[in-house]
């Protein structure tokens, strides 16, 4: 099993974060064929067979946990760069 693990500081107003990861959640939705949820405005869950994990939105930055199955653990360094890139661009 592979685990990503990605802490992102921001900076930027709550409501335009949020606004942000919600797209992130549905590029990654259709992309990767996952199912999302959000049990509360700080916490978004996220899984597909053989991988789950979660972003949580902390006061001064983000934190996303991914564990991947075997079958998708191969995917672990492409899903990590895609993740950080996105963050990287749209979360400042």
């Amino acid at each position: 099993m592979a685990t990503i693990s990605i802490k992102h500081d921001y900076t930027m107003a709550a409501d335009h974060l949020a606004e942000e990861l919600k797209n992130l959640a549905e590029k990654m939705g259709a992309t990767y064929q996952l199912v999302c949820e959000w049990p509360d405005d700080h916490h978004l869950r996220f899984s597909r067979r053989g991988a789950n994990g979660e972003i949580i939105i902390k006061s001064d930055h983000v934190s996303v946990e991914i564990k991947l199955g075997l079958v998708l653990s191969p995917l672990k360094t492409k899903l990590e760069k895609d993740i950080r890139h996105f963050l990287q661009k749209h979360i400042q």
